[in-house]
């Protein structure tokens, strides 16, 4: 009997997504002098992941809101449940850091980025940039263009193809280069460097405070809600027009809104709340409108397509 038992709780290679939760952003988002007169509410909505176990495999049989996803599919094989649940908190660190810089830029207040670059840890086998880079340079722009975020250079490459010449600058032993490079193609055709990367510090400076409570949550799913939030109260205007309006999705720099996780479970935290709309990304749109019983599912590719949505909303102020 306590070897069985033993067995239904021990960890097992699978992550299981639980309990979905929505939040409302007001008390989470501190703009100083912010407008917070707003009557309607903007929701972040986050959900649990839990390391599976034989007991959560059971239940979720009979819980259709539970889902279960291979480990590997989640996360690197090679990294602990305490690396992968750190690396939630630096997304959403850098998530709040975008969220920041776009409803400033979108306000039309004036924002600064400092820092950032992608700094070279090595080469892949096919590589053709060994000629140019060296291990320890910093790439500041590709094309002409900045480069903070490791997300930043995957939307750049998907817009060349193996073969393409593009023009890097780095940051070499305290002087900055300017170089020439051909790209690549990986097992599926598209276009890469043949580099491996990780982002450096970047901070953005603006002239007022803006916080975020101390809150237990971890990914960057919470982007585009974040940057509505902030930019609510940067102006007078309520974008909500009264409205509960919940919504999920990564933002970019360019502003555009990827992915996410858990789609099923953050539509039933949004109709837990009795929010009446739903944002979310393109990519998962098809999903929450199977899944979705009570709120409308609000496809968005990007922040003014969600903000272009909300100004067609009719003012509901009780």
């Amino acid at each position: 009997m306590v070897v069985e038992l033993v067995a239904l709780y021990y960890p097992l290679d699978f992550i299981v997504y639980h309990g979905g939760q929505a939040t409302d952003l007001s008390p989470y988002v501190i703009v100083e002098n912010g407008d917070t007169n707003d009557v309607g509410t903007l929701y972040m909505l986050s959900i649990y992941t839990s390391r599976g176990t034989g007991a959560l495999w059971i239940r979720s049989l009979f819980d259709e809101d539970m889902d279960i996803k291979p480990i590997q599919a989640v996360m690197p094989q090679d990294m602990s449940m305490e690396e992968y649940q750190e690396q939630m908190k630096k997304n959403m660190s850098d998530s709040q850091k975008k969220a920041t810089l776009l409803a400033l830029q979108t306000a039309g207040l004036p924002v600064e980025v400092e820092g950032g670059g992608l700094l070279i840890n090595g080469f892949t086998e096919n590589t053709k940039m060994k000629d140019v880079l060296r291990e320890g340079d910093v790439l500041l722009s590709f094309q002409g263009q900045r480069l903070l975020l490791n997300e930043d250079l995957q939307l750049k490459l998907k817009q060349k193809s193996p073969g393409d010449t593009i023009g890097l600058t780095v940051l070499r032993e305290g002087v900055t280069r300017e170089v020439e490079g051909v790209l690549v193609g990986d097992e599926n055709g598209n276009a890469k460097l043949g580099i491996y990367i990780s982002p450096q510090a970047w901070s953005v400076q603006y002239h007022q405070s803006i916080e975020f409570a101390d809150e237990e949550i971890g990914g960057g799913s919470a982007g585009l809600m974040m940057t509505l939030q902030i930019l609510n109260q940067l102006i007078e205007n309520d974008i909500t027009a009264g409205h509960q309006i919940a919504g999920t999705g990564t933002i970019r720099l360019d502003g555009s809104i990827g992915p996410i996780e858990g789609v099923r479970q953050k539509l039933r935290a949004a109709e837990q709340a009795h929010a009446e709309y739903f944002l979310v990304a393109s990519e998962n749109a098809e999903q929450a409108k199977e899944l979705a019983k009570e709120i409308q599912v609000v496809s968005v590719a990007t922040l003014q397509e969600a903000l272009q949505f909300l100004q067609t909303l009719p003012p509901r102020y009780e």
